[in-house]
């Protein structure tokens, strides 16, 4: 059943069932992706959102922790 399709891309059963796999991840991730980001528009046209200062003042203890981590 493989054999028509690989005797016309010139690619042999496991190299297309790779080709396969990769592009159903691909699809996966960016239907997840698109997902992500209509999630974050919804949350932004409700207002449910953090203030810059506080978001800056979150990542700037998690940069200081993580530095303190790899120090050791």
């Amino acid at each position: 059943m493989l054999l028509w399709p690989c005797k016309k891309h010139d690619r042999n059963g496991s190299q297309l069932i790779r080709d396969f796999m990769r592009q159903t991840v691909e699809r996966q991730h960016n239907t997840w992706f698109r997902d992500q980001v209509e999630a974050g528009r919804q949350q932004l046209e409700r207002g449910d959102v953090l203030p810059h200062d506080m978001v800056e003042s979150s990542a700037a203890a998690w940069r200081d922790e993580n530095e303190q981590e790899s120090r050791r």
